[in-house]
């Protein structure tokens, strides 16, 4: 290709929203493994899927900036070990779960009866499921009543208090006092209920808690239970052949069994990590950036 037509290839590449390589093919009158080719070797260009993250506003992206430098400076190093994070989700059977995604067949075969996947549902049946991590490990899997949809009422009863009255003080005896605890801004997190249920446990034990006004807001990308718990308990269970919800529950528990101290002591880390960049990138995303994979960050 002459240096004419790389020009314009590297000017249609450089498009936020580029034709197809196809396009490209057919608009300069060659294959498209040309086209491929002279992208990746002669214009250096690669290509790459859009990545989907959530809309941020001005406001948004202030709290952002605000709140995960002052989170960023709570977790002090010595305080990692104390701190706590819980979040729900829902995990769905796969869809006639015993059946494979592919089959062989000779040449020139039409495809039979038996390589049909036939569908029974509109919608997959799911659960939804409590997770939490500490600095000193994973916290038990909690399952939420099948129809029970996690309002204010649901969450303090279901998810705050048995994390806060049996396990963490099992996790921490005689320490309760150090936590410092985060979950994202859900309306039944941040609801009065669940307020005053926080309040009450301060009251009792000494611990410290994100205010409402201090959680940064649309940031899975700054939750440990987002970018990498439910990501991994997820993953798992597509190769779970559970035909029943509580064959997916048992699945779901053995796949939270191996997530280790070790793992939620790194994952704590990349989340500092996360916070710091979240301040420096004023707010706005930081999926696309390779570098909060590092382990530190300089101030």
């Amino acid at each position: 290709m002459t240096q004419k037509v790389l020009k314009k290839l590297t000017q249609l590449v450089s498009n936020s929203n580029p034709i197809t390589q196809e396009n490209m093919a057919i608009k300069f009158g060659v294959n498209q493994s040309t086209i491929s080719r002279s992208i990746k070797s002669k214009i250096g260009f690669i290509r790459r899927k859009k990545m989907t993250v959530q809309a941020l506003t001005e406001r948004n992206m202030q709290n952002r900036k605000t709140n995960s430098r002052k989170f960023y400076e709570l977790m002090t190093s010595d305080k990692i070990e104390f701190t706590v994070t819980l979040d729900e989700a829902k995990v769905y059977l796969i869809r006639d779960g015993n059946q494979t995604s592919h089959c062989y067949l000779k040449y020139g075969q039409g495809l039979p009866d038996s390589c049909l996947i036939k569908s029974k549902e509109g919608y997959p049946t799911g659960m939804m499921v409590v997770a939490g991590m500490t600095g000193r490990g994973p916290l038990p899997l909690l399952r939420i009543p099948n129809n029970a949809k996690i309002n204010a009422d649901n969450y303090v009863d279901y998810v705050l208090r048995p994390y806060f009255e049996k396990y963490l003080p099992d996790l921490y005896p005689g320490e309760m006092s150090k936590l410092l605890f985060h979950h994202d801004k859900a309306s039944s997190h941040t609801s009065h209920l669940a307020a005053h249920y926080l309040e009450m446990m301060r009251s009792q034990h000494g611990l410290t808690f994100l205010s409402k006004e201090d959680i940064p807001v649309k940031g899975p990308d700054i939750s440990p239970l987002d970018f990498y718990g439910f990501g991994f308990l997820k993953q798992k269970s597509k190769k779970c052949r559970a035909t029943t919800l509580q064959g997916l529950w048992l699945h779901c528990k053995k796949v939270w069994s191996e997530v280790t101290p070790e793992i939620c002591r790194d994952v704590f880390k990349s989340w500092k990590v996360r916070l710091r960049y979240v301040s420096r990138n004023n707010g706005g995303h930081i999926e696309h950036l390779k570098k909060i994979h590092r382990r530190s960050i300089k101030n």
